[in-house]
């Protein structure tokens, strides 16, 4: 700020002393011809055509601007620094700068067609009584060509004109947002607060927020200039004025703001544990909407991880506090409070109590096997939360248990059940906010094992992949008895329970004799205790022998050679007519 104080300052010197002595002295000269900026200039209905050209300081190759569109430069001759042009105003000297500063070299303006459409601007505004324009070739018609960039400069040139304010300074309750209405461009402003205000923007008004009472100022200086050299004007008796761009002055405001205080805390608490969370849930995150009673001031806040909030800077009133959305996990509080701020009550601590989320959790346990299925009962489940153990779950005689969990997720864990039977997996629960009723079916199935026949050939012990053998299975404890066909070679039999069993083929595949022989195994309790027990039986069958008819290999052969002979003998007859 100090920097931009300064150029302000400098500016303001140069721009309100009427003759300065020459510090320096400086050359120009003309430098190239600018592509497609042929112009044409007229006073007093008489025109002069031309191609614009760059007009350059020789010492360091700054380009300038002719400010005296109808006399001559003359090259090369020393210029004088001077601000007494022919009795040109401070607010006009201030304009055509303000048109060199926006014009060639102000960020996206790097085009050379930049700097003549600048350079006219500048004559149409120090001479508004004659004509300069655009030409599409030289000694041309008139071109509008470049329009719109005359009306992109001329905008820039106004948006950079001064702020007024509305009001021009404010006070208000802390806590509470003052407005302050802006008529200007604040983009081209920087806003600065004092330590502890904050503001922020919103079209042309600007908001104002305080968390500690006092007096404070806001602050609007115009942005930090592209240019770090203050601008010149150059004169010389026997040839044209000239100007050199530079920043700009910049504007600076300053808003007083005064700020009175009050405060509301807000404290959660669990309605059965104080300021305990149950569960997974959480009483931070809970909203609160605190409104004055007269509407002049509404604002919503959020409970952080310390349970506590506190809205500070409160005018005095009436007040009334309403949670509209409770924390994670818990029911809403609907009850309103209303409460009254003076000066002898202005620090108030309100208790606000939630009742956790809760949701019964039914079990209906059953045990048995595909075909049929029991209610089970003093089956037992423990229920973990973040790895502790906080209950357990008994069914009655009907298979039902059930328990209250607050708002989270659990797992649950079956340790007792009918023996021999599968415990249920472990699996888990949610208490959410949803209204989704929490009922799981579960079940123990009887613990049985699964016996697989193999069918393959004697000679190679590869697979017979046929679907053409049979097998009687026999429960040798209970006669029960099986019948299983081989699927591509394998015969499956599943839901045996522990005991010893025999099998017996019925019936092959064809080419392949009947195994008469009779095969044992057994299934022990301990085999079940294998998750999806198999057990794999391999059985061999010899291939059926062709049966010998009697004729050796010699006899064929003479048999054949005598069919042949006769098979002959009757095709001759034929031929020949007999």
């Amino acid at each position: 700020m100090k920097k931009i104080i300064l150029w302000i300052t400098i500016f303001a010197f140069l721009l309100t002393t009427k003759t300065v002595s020459a510090a320096t002295q400086d050359t120009f000269y003309e430098g190239s011809y600018i592509p497609n900026a042929y112009i044409k200039k007229l006073h007093n209905g008489r025109g002069t055509y031309k191609q614009m050209k760059f007009i350059i300081r020789q010492r360091d190759g700054m380009f300038a601007y002719c400010i005296e569109p109808w006399e001559t430069l003359s090259s090369y001759d020393p210029y004088d620094e001077s601000y007494n042009i022919h009795d040109l105003s401070d607010e006009v000297l201030e304009h055509i700068n303000k048109i060199a500063y926006y014009g060639y070299g102000y960020q996206n303006h790097t085009d050379s067609i930049w700097y003549a459409v600048t350079q006219l601007m500048i004559w149409r505004y120090v001479e508004p009584g004659d004509e300069f324009y655009f030409t599409g070739t030289l000694n041309g018609t008139k071109t509008t060509k470049y329009d719109a960039m005359f009306q992109e400069l001329e905008n820039l040139v106004q948006q950079s004109s001064p702020l007024s304010f509305q009001p021009s300074s404010i006070s208000f309750l802390l806590g509470t947002t003052g407005n302050i209405s802006v008529v200007g461009d604040l983009n081209n402003y920087q806003i600065q607060a004092s330590d502890g205000l904050s503001f922020t923007v919103q079209g042309q008004t600007i908001s104002l927020h305080s968390s500690v009472p006092g007096t404070y100022q806001l602050q609007f200086v115009e942005k930090e200039n592209n240019r770090s050299n203050i601008p010149l004007v150059y004169r010389d008796a026997n040839s044209q004025s000239l100007l050199v761009v530079g920043s700009k002055r910049a504007n600076q405001y300053t808003i007083p703001v005064t700020i009175y205080t009050g405060s509301i805390e807000l404290i959660k608490q669990d309605s059965a544990s104080a300021s305990i969370s149950s569960g997974e849930a959480s009483l931070a995150g809970a909203k609160f909407l605190i409104q004055k009673e007269d509407g002049t001031f509404s604002e919503t806040v959020t409970i952080p991880e310390s349970l506590s909030v506190s809205i500070s800077g409160l005018g005095a009133g009436t007040y009334t506090i309403t949670e509209v959305k409770a924390g994670e996990g818990y029911q809403l509080n609907k009850k309103i409070e209303t409460v009254v701020l003076d000066v002898n009550n202005y620090q108030i601590h309100i208790p606000f109590y939630n009742d956790v989320i809760e949701k019964k959790i039914t079990i209906y346990k059953t045990y048995g096997t595909s075909k049929q299925l029991w209610p089970e009962e003093n089956a037992v489940f423990e229920i973990y939360h973040s790895e502790e153990l906080i209950a357990t779950i008994q069914t009655d005689e009907n298979g039902y248990g059930s328990i209250n969990l607050p708002y989270g997720t659990y797992r649950i864990k079956q340790i007792q059940g009918k023996d021999g039977y599968d415990f249920v997996p472990e699996f888990t629960v949610s208490v959410t906010e949803d209204d989704e009723e929490l009922f799981y079916p579960l079940t123990d199935y009887l613990k049985t094992g699964t016996l697989q026949i193999y069918k393959r050939d004697w000679d190679s012990q590869e697979l017979i992949v046929s679907d053409g053998f049979q097998f009687l299975v026999t429960n040798l404890e209970t006669n029960e008895e099986y019948t299983v066909f081989t699927k591509d070679g394998i015969a499956t039999l599943s839901e045996l329970l522990p005991g010893r069993y025999s099998i017996q083929e019925v019936t092959s595949e064809s080419g392949y004799q009947i195994e008469e022989q009779a095969f044992f195994f057994e299934i022990t309790d301990v085999d079940l205790e294998e998750a999806n027990f198999i057990y794999s039986f391999d059985i061999y069958n010899k291939k059926v022998n062709v049966p010998n008819t009697g004729v050796d290999a010699f006899s064929s052969t003479i048999f054949g050679i005598l069919l042949v002979a006769i098979g002959n003998i009757v095709l001759c007859k034929r031929k020949l007519g007999f």
